[in-house]
């Protein structure tokens, strides 16, 4: 039985082949969404056993950089936080593989999983350059040219990943995947 360009499974009826577009945005996503349940999986491993500590971790951390302080109500919720991230990732992994099924409502959630992901990166990205930002008035951060790198690499990830989300809203919204997934089979 061959299944290229297909997802269906030995019991599943065939599907059609499908465009390589859809290939590629599906294949992007799944892995996306694996890779960031990973992080979040781990992070929360991580933070059950770091949670004991964290009072000192903080204090210490707090009179390094007094700025840290902004982020302590982060860490208050950080197994809430990364639980929430793990629960999204999870749910773009279905997605992802229900459009590489061409199902159509996978290409609304998807397209509305590249809206929710590109506000979450920039807003990140703006809330890291505050805290640079932050950091560099209250002379607890490292200034000079590793600094200055380090804030121009953040940023080329940070356009990397925007104009990647953006690439994909507009394919996501253009004629030829919306004709392919509207042959889904009923």
């Amino acid at each position: 039985m061959e299944t290229v360009g297909t997802v269906a499974g030995p019991d599943e009826p065939k599907e059609p082949a499908r465009p390589r577009i859809i290939t590629v945005i599906g294949r992007i996503w799944l892995v996306g969404g694996i890779f960031c349940l990973a992080i979040a999986v781990v992070d929360l491993i991580v933070w059950v056993a770091l949670r004991p500590a964290m009072p000192t971790i903080l204090g210490y951390a707090e009179r390094k950089a007094p700025g840290i302080r902004v982020l302590v109500p982060y860490f208050e919720h950080y197994a809430a936080i990364k639980s929430i991230e793990a629960v999204l990732a999870a749910t773009v992994i279905v997605f992802a593989y229900q459009f590489l099924k061409m199902r159509v409502w996978a290409r609304a959630a998807l397209e509305v999983a590249s809206w929710f992901y590109l506000v979450y990166v920039l807003g990140l990205f703006g809330f890291s350059y505050y805290l640079q930002l932050l950091g560099t008035i209250q002379g607890v951060s490292e200034s000079g040219p590793r600094a200055a790198g380090r804030l121009v690499g953040s940023l080329g990830v940070g356009v990397l990943i925007a104009g990647a989300l953006i690439w994909m809203i507009v394919v996501l919204r253009g004629k030829k995947v919306r004709a392919a997934v509207a042959t889904e089979p009923r």
